[in-house]
């Protein structure tokens, strides 16, 4: 089978969104021919690179790279005017534009598209090379793309998703929750959707040593913080302990690794917490090591405004799982990671639950071996990679007898 595997997020480009797609081309690269297409990586700003996932790429047949990135003229354009304006539906939008660069560089005709988002960009390009070669297009959704609450909702972006939705032949989404939102949304549309979860690696073989051995009880978070998914809870958590439980406190080391919006950086200057270490952007293998390392570790999701709030699974829990690491989700009650987390691997507390989550932290860090209390579930086999490419690929066939 041929697989014509779209996505502007991929390795060697870092990020949640990439890191699953590494661990779906590594699979599917093993059972299917996979021609990938994305753009070409830049290591600026936000977007940076790790060479170490590049290994996921060695089975592929061709992998076709799209300069994508904006010239100084637009982006100082967009530095002047509303971005949203320029950028549709988002800032790799000369990534589909260029769809003719990519059909010259495809030398065998696919027999089924895969087309990943966010960003959206990579579905639109999806929708353009079906329309060329006339042939299935599954479309995948790691997040929901109009009514996402952190990002702007414009005319566009309601025009694309439905666009998306009517010329794809099937549409996956990360979690039920998900799934169920975009079928109130959109009910003549249900018979293509199901669930394709984010997933861990099915050889993931670490040292997975509860990590009491440290001087110091090693909380840690990975990833990026912006907007309303902030560290607030925890912050004010733990100056609670440093406040009314002093001897805790000074065991207490807390690492943040990850992008952080600068809003979001005063607030945690603001705090003056000498527990907390920020160590920046770190590699995949880095975070791994941290992680595997850490005697607990943090998921943050936004504050409940919206019921779409709770639709979100951030793919860093899989990891943190498959760790057998304790879990400690800050997340709006009945969640997707409240549901996964909550008396299976952790705990999760509502935002506002500060002193529960500081009741916690003081409990476990003066008896660390209660922490083996907590994890009373093993890793699901319905999130490792090699369940859900065997799914995937079934789909696939299904779409092609179809």
């Amino acid at each position: 089978m041929n697989v014509l595997f779209i996505s502007v997020s991929a390795p060697p480009k870092t990020g949640a969104e990439s890191l699953q797609v590494a661990r779906f081309l590594a699979t599917l690269s093993k059972k299917a021919k996979v021609t990938l297409v994305t753009t070409e990586p830049v290591n600026e700003g936000w977007r940076k690179t790790d060479d170490s996932l590049n290994e996921c790429l060695d089975d592929l047949d061709k992998i076709i790279q799209i300069p994508a990135k904006l010239n100084k003229y637009l982006t100082r354009i967009c530095s002047l005017i509303d971005a949203d304006y320029l950028q549709k539906p988002d800032s790799d939008f000369l990534f589909y534009k260029k769809w003719n660069s990519v059909i010259g560089q495809i030398h065998h005709k696919p027999d089924v598209i895969y087309a990943r988002a966010s960003p959206f960009s990579s579905i639109l390009l999806g929708i353009k090379l079906k329309e060329y070669f006339d042939v299935p297009l599954f479309s995948h959704f790691s997040d929901p793309f109009y009514y996402n609450p952190y990002s702007k909702k414009n005319e566009f972006k309601r025009n694309a998703e439905k666009t998306i939705l009517e010329k794809s032949d099937m549409i996956s989404f990360t979690t039920e929750l998900t799934k169920k939102f975009y079928e109130d949304k959109y009910p003549s549309f249900k018979s293509k959707f199901l669930v394709i979860p984010n997933v861990y690696p099915h050889d993931l073989k670490l040292d997975t040593k509860t990590g009491f051995q440290n001087s110091k009880f090693i909380i840690s978070y990975t990833g990026n913080l912006y907007g309303k998914r902030n560290f607030s809870s925890v912050l004010e958590a733990l100056k609670y302990i440093e406040e009314n439980y002093k001897e805790v406190y000074e065991q207490i080391e807390v690492n943040i690794a990850g992008n952080i919006q600068e809003p979001v950086m005063d607030e945690i200057n603001r705090y003056n917490l000498a527990c907390l270490n920020y160590l920046g952007v770190i590699t995949q293998t880095q975070c791994t090591e941290l992680n595997s390392k850490s005697d607990l570790l943090v998921v943050i999701d936004k504050e409940l405004e919206e019921e779409i709030d709770r639709v979100f699974l951030p793919s860093k829990i899989l990891d943190y799982i498959v760790l057998k690491k304790v879990i400690l989700a800050v997340t709006p009650l009945y969640s997707e990671s409240y549901n996964l987390i909550n008396d299976k691997f952790g705990v999760a507390f509502n935002h506002d639950q500060t002193l529960d989550i500081a009741d916690f932290l003081i409990r476990v860090v003066k008896d660390r071996n209660s922490l083996n209390d907590y994890i009373k579930s093993t890793p699901p086999e319905f999130y490792s990679a090699n369940h859900q490419t065997t799914i995937l690929l079934e789909k696939f066939q299904y779409l092609l007898d179809a």
